[in-house]
């Protein structure tokens, strides 16, 4: 037992520990008579899960659940709470709700050929951007683009378009 402790010993000095994550956002949404949450969790930090719900009415409209380290560029083993604070704060602070006459063009547009990954058709995309409706738009698993929620007016669902 005590040859067992002292081989121990430098592996637990050696050790790293590595921080959690626990942070949490909410801000209510009028527009949807509802909320929007932004949560980060996990330990360690670096296999945090990043969570968006949108709610309205006491429904679920939207929820987009992925690893959060992949969401920021720091190296993962020095992903800290701090980063997980900040990154949430400055999705609150960018809101990146608009009106559906904002929706983004679908055109390829420079070096950015995800506008073109239309999850519906580009006439129901064209629709939207005409109508009185609302869009929420977040990065979509960091490198892989954007992706555009759009809320239809007097409807209780939302539209993956994107």
């Amino acid at each position: 037992m005590r040859l067992l402790i002292l081989l121990l010993v430098p592996i637990l000095l050696i050790a790293k520990s590595y921080p959690s994550c626990n942070v949490k956002l909410m801000h209510n949404f009028p527009h949807l008579n509802g909320n929007i949450s932004f949560n980060i969790k996990g330990v360690p930090c670096y296999e945090a899960t990043y969570e968006i719900k949108i709610n309205s009415k006491g429904k679920t409209l939207y929820t987009y659940k992925e690893r959060f380290k992949p969401h920021i560029a720091v190296h993962w083993e020095e992903v800290s709470k701090l980063d997980a604070e900040i990154f949430l704060k400055d999705e609150l602070d960018e809101w990146r709700f608009s009106n559906c006459s904002e929706l983004p063009a679908i055109e390829q547009n420079g070096d950015l050929p995800y506008y073109e990954d239309l999850l519906i058709s580009k006439k129901e995309y064209l629709n939207y951007k005409k109508s009185n409706c609302i869009f929420y738009i977040h990065t979509y698993k960091h490198y892989e683009g954007n992706r555009i929620i759009i809320f239809p007016k007097g409807k209780n669902e939302v539209i993956i378009a994107r």
